[in-house]
């Protein structure tokens, strides 16, 4: 195994030793993010692999001293509500073909953030672990039938969905998905802030009209779930959080509204289509940032504004993304909307303030 999915990002390493030291050398990588003495809670899914390298990431994590709670064959979902229980102060899930996917969660059951993720990544490529002498051994306790426990609090949520757990969710897709839990925390809760991610933004605001509150995220779930701790104690949040992130929730969730509501006002909802647009423009470092400020001062770009290192275009008819790229020298330019038109005529008004910018240069 030379790659590791981290958090759903794709981690490289560079090894080529056996898989068992691998994965007790992220035990110690994990000892060292989550500190001495802590307690973590570890689970798999229920292939040979996985449950192997639970016993693997298990003895890194106790030889540095971290006192672990072995769940094993369970779902990420219950080692979410776990940590946000205190049972633990993280948690780890391993799943995937030979057990190449590791999740690593903080203290409120959420995805460690993109810079969480680096400073991981950091420790275990650096082996920022291998001159610690641990005077203190961490210790081991296996932890039965959570799930018990946990359909048990999802049912004392979502009151009424007793009444009507008969719904299919199979065919409904990650979009789709956003766009419901969207719209029934705006029915159920209307006045809780509504967190979309970045890919369902533009179609979650048609849906929900002229909603007060609609608050765009990244992609990534972490960053997501960080947005979304700052407001949890506000009803609603939650609610939405869980419905997002836990089919069984979503499935529970619906069947609540389902009960309250009927299915009437779901049904009657027109997904939009969206279109997409990704435009690269090759340009050395030192111009990148120059050409993003004559971007925003273009007057073409009427409500163009600057927010942090990217520029922001959004009117009713759709949104555009200006930002330097991380990879490569050069801009990227994302655009959604919901007519094709809108997405070349964008395009095209870019591209000629581009190459304006680019002949004065020359």
């Amino acid at each position: 195994m030379k790659a590791l999915i981290l958090n759903n990002v794709n981690f490289d390493f560079n090894e080529n030793r056996a898989e068992p030291e691998i994965f007790a050398r992220i035990g110690l990588a994990l000892g060292e993010f989550f500190g001495t003495t802590s307690t973590v809670a570890i689970g798999c899914e229920s292939d040979i692999e996985s449950l192997a390298a639970v016993n693997a990431v298990s003895a890194g994590l106790m030889f540095y001293g971290i006192n672990v709670k072995i769940v094993e064959e369970t779902v990420l979902p219950v080692l979410r509500w776990m940590c946000r229980q205190g049972i633990c102060d993280g948690g780890v899930y391993i799943s995937g073909v030979k057990s190449e996917k590791i999740c690593i969660l903080n203290n409120r059951g959420n995805d460690i953030t993109s810079d969480e993720r680096k400073k991981f990544a950091r420790i275990f490529i650096k082996k920022e672990f291998a001159d610690v002498l641990c005077e203190y051994s961490g210790s081991s306790e296996k932890i039965s039938a959570p799930e018990e426990f946990y359909t048990a609090y999802i049912s004392g949520i979502f009151l009424e969905a007793y009444r009507c757990l008969c719904l299919d969710m199979k065919n409904i897709d990650g979009n789709i998905k956003n766009i419901v839990c969207a719209f029934i925390t705006s029915e159920l809760f209307p006045n809780a802030p509504i967190f979309v991610p970045e890919e369902s933004y533009l179609a979650v605001s048609k849906v929900l009209g002229k909603h007060p509150n609609i608050i765009r995220c990244g992609s990534y779930v972490g960053d997501i779930m960080a947005e979304m701790e700052r407001f949890i104690r506000i009803p609603g949040v939650y609610e939405q959080y869980l419905m997002m992130f836990d089919d069984f929730a979503f499935e529970i969730g619906l069947s609540h509204y389902k009960a309250l509501k009927g299915l009437d006002r779901l049904r009657s909802i027109v997904i939009p289509r969206i279109y997409r647009k990704n435009i690269f423009i090759d340009c050395d470092e030192c111009e990148e940032n120059e050409l993003l400020e004559y971007i925003g001062r273009n007057k073409a770009l009427r409500k163009c504004f600057k927010q942090g290192e990217f520029l922001l275009h959004n009117d009713d008819d759709g949104y555009v993304m200006i930002s330097v790229n991380s990879g490569k020298k050069g801009i990227d330019i994302d655009i959604e909307c919901y007519r094709e038109e809108y997405a070349e005529d964008i395009s095209a008004e870019l591209n000629e303030i581009i190459s304006e910018y680019k002949g004065k240069k020359a």
